[in-house]
């Protein structure tokens, strides 16, 4: 199938896509994950060439390559930002409808799990309005037990599962991921934008990596959960942060994961005026 017909793109509809192939590509790509994010929220497009107009994608293998924009392209989720004039070697790529907005959203929501996804929204809204630590630990309990085991092996597996879900649920924060800050890029960071909210969060996540031979070698959850946590104030993550005018405090949280268990180590730091 070619999207190109006299130089004019077409559009195939959503239900054409593999959505899991997708997802999946999102899982593995956190680059891939934060601008469609982006894309989602009206924040900014996405420039792709010419020429990847037409490749189709024949295997799950091109989709996780470089031709997953086209696919979005091709199977509906993006639409072109302005007619193609035949001149450039680029086009702008955007959502444009509401539609597309939802499909997109729940792209994003299968990214973190579709079947937690309603008790997992509905305990971050209770955290954004409340500012409850258990809330929030429970939400990210929620999404770690409905994730499938193979989707839970490294590190990022974690980070981009989690950034989706709150990226899409906590749409009165600023959900920054891989932010600078002092001495080097937090994993998650979240500011709220209402005035009479005082408290941000930083999280650090930890992945516990063993097999039966190095077993005894590698830390316990708790050990890595206060590692995660001592690994945000050295590197002085709450840095960042001052710029903020109604934030007064930071909520550390140092997180350890091993398959779908975790543990977590807490400290809340005032913003040094």
């Amino acid at each position: 199938m070619s999207c190109l017909e006299g130089k004019n793109v077409l559009n195939y509809w959503a239900g054409t896509g593999t959505v899991e192939n997708i997802i999946e590509a999102l899982r593995k790509d956190f680059s891939i994950l934060s601008k469609l994010a982006s894309v989602w929220k009206g924040e900014s497009t996405v420039s792709i060439e010419i020429e990847r107009l037409a490749a189709y994608p024949r295997s799950e293998e091109s989709v996780l390559g470089g031709l997953f924009w086209a696919v979005l392209l091709q199977t509906g989720y993006l639409s072109l930002s302005e007619p193609y004039d035949g001149k450039g070697s680029t086009v702008d790529l955007k959502i444009t409808n509401l539609e597309m907005k939802e499909a997109v959203r729940q792209i994003l929501d299968g990214v973190g799990s579709v079947s937690c996804s309603a008790s997992s929204k509905k305990l971050l809204q209770s955290f954004a309005a409340s500012g409850n630590l258990g809330d929030l630990v429970s939400a990210i309990e929620d999404i770690t037990l409905a994730s499938s085991s193979k989707n839970l092996t490294r590190e990022e597996s974690y980070h981009n599962i989690l950034f989706a879900m709150m990226y899409c649920t906590l749409t009165n924060w600023l959900v920054i991921s891989e932010g600078e800050s002092g001495h080097g890029f937090s994993d998650i960071c979240l500011v709220p934008l209402a005035d009479q909210q005082k408290t941000a969060v930083v999280i650090e996540i930890k992945h516990r990596k063993s097999s039966k031979a190095t077993a005894s070698k590698v830390p316990d959850l708790d050990t890595l959960a206060r590692e995660a946590l001592k690994q945000i104030e050295d590197k002085n993550y709450c840095f960042a942060l001052k710029k903020y005018a109604n934030v007064e405090e930071v909520l550390c949280l140092g997180i350890a994961f091993s398959h779908k268990s975790l543990k977590y180590a807490v400290k809340y730091n005032k913003i040094a005026t």
